[in-house]
């Protein structure tokens, strides 16, 4: 059935400003607002304009394809077609669609008409339309009759230099010369090589198949193109030669379509729009570990992690459940409350993991199992998803007995859920993994009376955003952290982090190690801004299980990403963890206390996102989208302006070559307590990485602010809880940051935390310092050398220490030989300041 389209955005048109008139219809019409220009005419169809230049034009030109589903006119500037019948298979949350799909007819304009705040049309098959521009956002809308027409299109010309990025949490980050197709599912066990099907339906993956597709892609115009709508939709970008061709699968077809200088001013116009991420709990940026086995492994592992000096913030123990063997691998037996039996002391366990300043975090999804009580209770209130007749939708399920999906569309099935959801917390729990999303089923009739082809690509913010409407009522003050997998546009602002789902532990490039970059730029540049994966991947089947190498070198890659994260695998009995052995522990320690050094780092780019729609984590063309020989890197990335990571992802390989972009100098950053190393100018670079060794780079003229010290936990005390004595926690409020500056060139910044302060720096140095400072000056008087106990500023080697009134100090001078860094700050709010030359 197909039914009339709803949108999922909040935002609408506003007050539009359009300079003109209102004008008598015809065949031709021009709205304009700032330097932006659409024109829609008979002969030309649609076409934007950006300070008199030609920035999108409807596609004009012939293309076909022997393509059943591309019959008729499919490549006309605006084109329609329905289907007769579709048959959809799922299998576990895979989803395959046979379309009896009709000639594609060419809407032709017979008549445009200029209102005072928009254009009106019509085409000569009676179907109308409109355009209204808002400041830089176009919006392109066209109503069909559901009768006649169930598939819309719009073609676009598609230029030699257009490459497309974003799409949702997808395995490629550029996606020229394919189709992408939007529907939520699951990805499957293995991803095909793209433009391939999957080798076997309902076990692996093609290689667009996501649980967060978003139908939006931003170009290197730069532009950004959404399909504003919750039902199926296609991009198909430029592939075998032909046009930007958007498709939606209803009768009601509408385009968003955003103008900016840069691609950061449309990913920001787009994230603004659509929601950006919320504030996160401090704790959320320490190390987590996780557990599986019952209470006493949880508290084992969390007293390895104490003993070692591991400086772990959570635990999750998702079997709190309990668990079952199936499939080769360890699955839990879904419930919304714990395995009494298994977990006999919930609260107990709580309180002891919250005593070592560690958060507790569990599981929840929604499936429900037809053998549970939980069953009964969602039968009897409704709150089972069911179809068109009102029967419960029971779906195959590879373990355990056959699930419900949870219909969460009215108050009442919310409020049933938070009951669970607070039964938890009331015992302990800080917050939990809010898995799947992904299986609602086609067939569906939602209690508040939307199809399943309406609510499906929808339910991941639903689901998701359930837990997170359920913690701002709870903890306002933002005390727990949740993260999901499912997602669609808009879910930033619906859920907490964002993970990628269950990897292979392997290196391989589509599903496993080699699929993790590509993931965080395509993730990035969709605004799911706030994501991670799981160290050393998850799926486990067979002899495909993590080895050392593949963990350190996923390890090194979590650790300089906001969010750091383990994962004991399907199959945890076979498969390398965290504490397997002393090796491991030491060097997730190593790591793990490298990532908490970076918390101010982390915080400042996670408030950037949240504030303006600046990604954590870009691709190395950020700031110079012209830079097309950089498109193609996507076993690189950007964290913020200041690192520059490049791991290795071939297994056996202890060396790779690197690409820098232009305009920067940057040096290598090999441990944390290691100065930096050489200047590493524009171009290619060998560089070599021992297994348990990243590649890390810093941008010259940088200043990295750090934690002055290594803590046990960022975790502060829950109201009523005692930390253990020994516990050596951060306080509410920090007074004192430490500076990494990397000498070799000119910069400026800042960093602004309410936990910590204000600074903002201008750093001038014109070579690389390698050694101590023989003079430091302050506002031009000599500073003296640091003695035991120094209560004022001094100076040891190429650390400075300042310790009197910071706000007074303006000028700070190292000189080494006949080198000198300059170091301009602006302080408020902070007592000390440590700052290292490197």
């Amino acid at each position: 059935m197909f039914t009339s389209f709803a949108s999922n955005k909040a935002h609408f048109f506003g007050l539009i400003v359009v300079l003109g008139t209102w004008s008598c219809s015809g065949t031709s019409a021009s709205i304009t607002s700032n330097d932006i220009e659409i024109r829609l005419n008979k002969e030309e169809g649609f076409s934007l304009y950006q300070g008199g230049d030609l920035l999108l034009s409807s596609f004009q030109g012939e293309f076909s394809l022997e393509d059943p589903a591309r019959k008729g006119k499919a490549y006309a500037p605006f084109a329609g077609s329905k289907v007769s019948s579709r048959d959809v298979e799922e299998i576990y949350g895979s989803f395959r669609f046979e379309d009896e799909v009709g000639e594609y007819s060419e809407f032709l304009l017979k008549k445009v008409e200029k209102k005072k705040e928009h254009i009106e049309f019509e085409f000569e098959n009676g179907v109308t339309g409109e355009i209204a521009l808002v400041e830089n956002l176009a919006t392109l809308k066209i109503d069909g009759n559901p009768a006649e027409l169930n598939r819309l299109a719009m073609n676009l010309v598609c230029k030699e230099t257009d490459r497309f990025f974003g799409l949702g949490a997808q395995v490629s980050a550029e996606h020229r010369g394919y189709r992408i197709p939007i529907w939520v599912s699951e990805q499957g066990n293995g991803k095909s090589d793209q433009g391939e099907p999957p080798q076997v339906f309902g076990l692996t993956g093609g290689h667009y198949d996501s649980y967060s597709p978003i139908p939006f892609t931003l170009m290197n115009r730069p532009l950004g193109l959404e399909l504003d709508t919750v039902h199926r939709s296609e991009f198909e970008l430029c592939a075998e030669g032909g046009p930007i061709r958007l498709e939606i699968q209803d009768s009601k077809f509408a385009l968003n379509i955003y103008v900016g200088e840069d691609v950061g001013e449309v990913l920001g116009a787009f994230t603004g729009a659509t929601g950006r991420p919320n504030a996160v709990s401090r704790w959320s940026y320490g190390p987590w570990i996780d557990s599986f086995g019952g209470p006493e492994e949880v508290l084992r592992v969390a007293n390895l992690a104490r003993e070692h000096e591991v400086p772990a913030s959570a635990l999750w123990a998702e079997d709190w459940l309990g668990i079952q063997t199936a499939l080769g691998g360890e699955h839990l037996t879904y419930n919304w409350e714990e395995d009494a039996e298994f977990y006999p002391d919930l609260e107990g366990v709580a309180d002891a993991l919250h005593q070592q300043g560690i958060r507790f975090l569990t599981y929840f999804n929604p499936m429900i199992p037809n053998n549970t009580e939980l069953y009964q209770e969602g039968l009897e209130g409704g709150y089972l998803v069911a179809d068109e007749q009102g029967h419960v939708i029971d779906l195959e399920f590879p373990f355990g007995a056959p699930p419900a999906y949870f219909d969460m569309s009215t108050q009442a099935a919310k409020e049933w859920y938070w009951g669970y959801l607070g039964r938890a917390v009331d015992k302990g729990v800080d917050g939990w993994m809010s898995d799947y999303g992904e299986s609602l089923p086609y067939e569906a009739k939602m209690a508040d009376g939307r199809t399943g082809a309406e609510a499906h690509n929808v339910y991941p913010l639903e689901w998701n955003g359930s837990s997170l409407e359920f913690w701002q009522n709870r903890s306002p003050e933002g005390d727990f952290a949740f993260f999901t997998r499912s997602g669609y546009t808009g879910i930033a602002a619906h859920t907490h982090i964002h993970w990628f789902g269950d990897q292979i532990t392997s290196f391989d490039r589509n599903d496993g190690l080699g699929s993790v970059l590509p993931l965080y730029l395509s993730s990035s540049l969709s605004g799911m801004f706030l994501s991670h994966s799981d160290i050393g991947g998850y799926t486990s089947v067979g002899s495909v299980k993590r080895t050392y190498e593949l963990w350190a070198r996923w390890l090194e890659i979590e650790a300089f990403t906001p969010f750091m994260r383990t994962h004991h695998t399907s199959n945890p009995a076979d498969n390398l963890q965290w504490h397997s052995s002393a090796e491991t522990i030491a060097l997730f320690k190593r790591y793990g206390a490298w990532h908490q050094r970076l918390l101010p780092y982390f915080m400042q780019l996670v408030q950037a996102a949240a504030d303006q729609g600046l990604p954590p984590i870009r691709p190395l063309w950020w700031g110079a989208e012209n830079a097309s020989e950089l498109y193609g890197v996507e076993d690189q990335i950007l964290i913020g302006d200041s690192l520059l990571l490049a791991p290795i992802l071939e297994a056996g390989e202890t060396e790779r070559t690197l690409l820098l972009p232009a305009g920067s100098q940057w040096r290598r950053w090999s441990t944390y307590a290691a100065d930096f190393g050489e200047l590493l100018s524009t171009g290619t670079h060998t560089l070599s990485a021992d297994v348990e060794e990243t590649i890390l780079l810093v941008k010259a003229g940088s200043v990295i602010p750090v934690l002055s010290r290594v803590y046990d936990t960022l975790a502060p005390e829950r109201s009523g809880d005692a930390y253990n004595a020994e516990l050596n926690a951060t306080p509410k409020n920090f007074n004192e940051l430490t500076l990494l500056v990397a000498a070799g060139a000119n910069g400026s910044g800042g960093f602004s935390q309410s936990d910590f302060g204000t600074v903002h720096w201008d750093v001038k140095s014109d070579a690389v310092f390698m050694g101590d400072c023989d003079l430091v000056r302050i506002d031009g008087a000599a500073l003296g050398a640091c003695a035991e106990g120094a209560s004022s500023s001094c100076f040891e080697g190429s650390s400075i220490e300042l310790r009197d009134d910071l706000t007074s100090i303006n000028e700070i001078e190292c000189t080494q030989g006949t080198q000198t860094l300059n170091l301009s700050l602006e302080v408020s709010d902070l007592e000390t300041i440590f700052i290292e030359i490197r």
